[in-house]
């Protein structure tokens, strides 16, 4: 095979116009462009094969920066696409593949309680985004304990939570890692 390389917003024009053959690309899991591919005809999910994913090479790849897991079971996978002309294989009961890890990022300095204002609004708008679209149980955000491995951020990658957002999770009762703490 010969890779083909394309920014971000070309991938649906190059695949759905017939330049490529397979696409292999962490994304929205399930994601809206599935759909879009699956308009121009038939489309083919494979999840990453258990072997692979528990080998040493697939738990380098977890841990390589901005990846994170993802593991959602293949019944609720497979509804999401329903209506869709997608298939999905997988090698089990449950649809696994790498995710790429993100965060919102602001300024340190960024004033303490308008961080955890923004924060504690998301939170508490947990069900909004589960609910306000197909696709929003599986946007992987966090409503609870973060532990920093699953978000991606305590492995190669390190990241700090700002102190606002820190306040805003540990006053609903969740925890922090403490990889995550400036």
């Amino acid at each position: 095979y010969e890779g083909v390389q394309t920014p971000w917003p070309d991938a649906v024009s190059t695949i759905t116009g017939g330049a490529v053959e397979a696409w292999s690309i962490p994304s929205a899991l399930p994601g809206g462009r599935e759909i879009q591919f699956s308009a121009a005809g038939a489309i083919t999910l494979f999840d990453v094969p258990s072997d692979l994913l528990n080998s040493e090479l697939g738990q380098q790849i977890v841990k390589a920066p901005g990846h994170a897991p993802f593991s959602v079971p293949v019944d609720v996978y497979r509804a999401a696409y329903e209506g869709n002309d997608v298939t999905i294989v997988t090698d089990d009961d449950t649809f696994d593949t790498y995710s790429t890890a993100f965060a919102e990022i602001v300024r340190a300095s960024m004033d303490e309680d308008l961080v955890f204002d923004i924060v504690t609004a998301m939170l508490d708008a947990q069900s909004r985004f589960e609910e306000g679209a197909p696709m929003g149980p599986y946007l992987n955000l966090t409503f609870g304990d973060i532990d920093g491995v699953s978000q991606g951020a305590c492995g190669a990658v390190k990241i700090k939570m700002h102190p606002g957002a820190i306040r805003a999770y540990e006053a609903k009762g969740h925890t922090v890692a403490d990889c995550l703490r400036p």
